[in-house]
């Protein structure tokens, strides 16, 4: 079975819907990946809280069928102007409160498109990232620059692979245990706050 998923290079969001790909874990045989790849947040034709809501959905019956979730891999575009990063902060915030308390340290920050910036700017942009990123990273998360090679990528999910998997993220414990409508779970309300 072979898994394409496409990668945009435009300004027009390319992932319309919730794809995943199915590999074998690289170091527990018998075991399996799903990676999923996700429309973003601020995605050019959906909103925000669609696009949560098609996460909080695969989620919660990824939990119902008893997957643990290893980890979240956030991709921010490096080439984006300082003026998108007050909405890298309400991202991250709702982000925060997907996983929970205890999920910050299966989260990998990693910043995209190195190649369509000239590194003093990106360093620039990668150290405001920082400050706005300084609780997660401070709580356990790791900050990466992907630059597109499979040794970059390999590098970042092994990040996620060394940690224990959660038993539940706090969006799945909401919606399922406690039957919460996404909107009223905590991720839900920071988009509206």
């Amino acid at each position: 079975e072979e898994d394409i998923t496409c990668v945009g290079h435009t300004l027009e969001s390319q992932t319309q819907q919730i794809q995943h790909i199915k590999r074998d874990h690289p170091y527990q045989a018998g075991r399996r990946l799903i990676i999923l790849d996700t429309p973003g947040f601020d995605h050019s034709t959906v909103n925000d809280q669609e696009i949560l809501r098609r996460i909080a959905v695969w989620l919660a019956q990824s939990y119902n069928a008893h997957m643990k979730l290893a980890g979240i891999i956030y991709l921010h575009d490096i080439s984006q102007e300082a003026t998108t990063v007050p909405r890298v902060h309400i991202k991250l915030d709702m982000l925060s409160k997907l996983g929970g308390p205890g999920a910050t340290k299966n989260v990998v920050l990693a910043t995209t498109k190195w190649g369509n910036v000239r590194e003093i700017d990106g360093k620039r942009r990668e150290v405001s990232l920082e400050h706005h990123w300084k609780d997660m990273l401070g709580s356990g998360s790791l900050m990466f620059r992907y630059d597109g090679t499979q040794d970059s990528a390999k590098e970042i999910l092994d990040q996620i692979l060394i940690q224990e998997p959660l038993d539940a993220a706090q969006i799945q414990q909401e919606m399922i245990d406690h039957k919460k409508a996404v909107a009223e779970t905590a991720a839900g309300q920071s988009l509206r706050d």
